[in-house]
């Protein structure tokens, strides 16, 4: 059975608001396990996948506050020309699902831009999708195609990112493959090398109606 993506995106503006909706969660959880007293596992399992990814984007959510609470109470004057513009939203995809979340940006009174301090204290990129998530999709790229990816992800997780975005990511994270082979040494005692030399010579495999095909009329 293929699984249906989960495209609902969750969100909450404090901390005290994402703890109210993960106990309400919660408890419409335990409410709705007491109402499967018919079903068997196979369903009960498959109907409370979706409700665990939906609390794990909750405590993703209560996360995040927590820590752009901490940062407002850590920095109580802004750096020199700068202005705290308050809290913008941005979506954002982890392991669990999209979430929403607001948090400070500061405004260069030189007009030179802004910058996000959380994002670069969390250490986030502008696709928006955790480093988590960007590393499932780059392993599971380098075994199989995009698209097969797409479909991998999406049958664990509910979700996937697009293909187009997996392959830019698995291309940009490739830039760096050469500076690291460059910068690694060669294994102490890792054993004689074993050369092979190969003559493009092997085993038959076209059929006779293939090779009568080639051929052509003499």
């Amino acid at each position: 059975m293929s699984e249906q993506p989960v495209n609902d995106i969750v969100e909450a503006k404090s901390s005290e608001e994402t703890i109210a909706k993960i106990n309400e969660e919660i408890i419409k959880n335990i409410a709705w396990t007491l109402e499967c007293k018919t079903i068997n596992l196979y369903e009960f399992e498959h109907n409370l996948i979706p409700k665990m990814l939906v609390i794990g984007k909750l405590f993703v959510l209560r996360y995040r506050s927590m820590r752009e609470e901490h940062y407002i109470d850590s920095h109580p004057n802004v750096e020199v020309n700068y202005k705290n513009q308050g809290p913008k939203s941005r979506i954002f995809a982890c392991f669990f699902g999209r979430l929403r979340y607001w948090r400070s940006y500061l405004y260069n009174l030189d007009g030179n831009g802004g910058y996000y301090p959380l994002d670069i204290e969390l250490g986030l990129t502008q696709d928006g999708f955790s480093m988590l998530v960007q590393s499932y999709a780059i392993k599971l790229a380098t075994k199989v195609s995009y698209a097969q990816t797409v479909v991998l992800l999406t049958m664990f997780l509910r979700w996937s990112p697009a293909q187009r975005t997996i392959e830019e990511t698995v291309l940009g994270f490739g830039r760096h493959t050469n500076d690291w082979f460059e910068s690694q040494t060669a294994n102490e005692n890792d054993g004689e090398v074993l050369i092979i030399q190969i003559d493009s010579k092997a085993s038959p495999t076209a059929t006779d109606e293939e090779l009568e095909k080639r051929r052509g009329k003499s």
